[in-house]
């Protein structure tokens, strides 16, 4: 039983930690394409 508990708990840590770094990459992806977006016109002239 307590093996058990200790499985689901690593399990629990592990999906909220993809979950944050899930975040922080949308966040950098959007943040990258904005800037991307940005700078494209100034460089292009």
């Amino acid at each position: 039983m307590s093996f058990n508990k200790v499985s689901r708990d690593l399990l629990d840590m592990l999906l909220f930690a993809i979950v944050n770094i899930w975040d922080v990459v949308q966040s950098v992806i959007f943040i990258g394409g904005f800037i991307v977006c940005i700078m494209l016109p100034v460089c292009g002239r």
